[in-house]
């Protein structure tokens, strides 16, 4: 009988060795599939993080291109002005200079003519003198 419960026994070693097995196979099979469901869920959980980065990314790229032009725009404006503005007072000084020196010409003219009418008067008087005294002595 020791030989036939020996081979019961190791039939029943064996038998359950199998189901130790089959056991850790299917929890091998079961965490497989569970980790390859997880990186799935991580990588489209990454994909989706990185695909809405990329769009706020692309949305704030053409926001500040946006206000870049508009600020551009603003400048080209305000140099314009600006440069308006400058030729304006650039004119409005010439203008000013031309009226202050037809103005000291004028007066420059008025008192050349004051000085020959003088000259003259002193000239006059000067030959009345001489003349007065030409009598006087002659």
């Amino acid at each position: 009988m020791d030989g036939v419960k020996q081979q019961i026994h190791a039939r029943q070693l064996e038998s359950l060795e199998n189901k130790h097995i089959y056991k850790v196979k299917k929890i091998k099979r079961d965490m497989r599939a569970e980790l390859d469901r997880l990186r799935e869920n991580s990588e489209a959980a990454v994909s989706k993080v990185k695909s809405g980065y990329d769009r706020k990314v692309m949305d704030e790229k053409l926001d500040l291109e946006k206000k870049l032009t508009d600020l551009r725009k603003k400048n080209e404006i305000m140099l314009k002005e600006e440069d308006e503005r400058y030729k304006k007072m650039l004119d409005e000084s010439k203008l000013a200079h031309a009226e202050q020196i037809a103005e000291l010409e004028n007066s420059q003219q008025k008192e050349i003519e004051n000085q020959k009418l003088e000259h003259e008067e002193y000239l006059n008087t000067v030959e009345k003198k001489f003349e007065s005294e030409k009598i006087r002595m002659g």
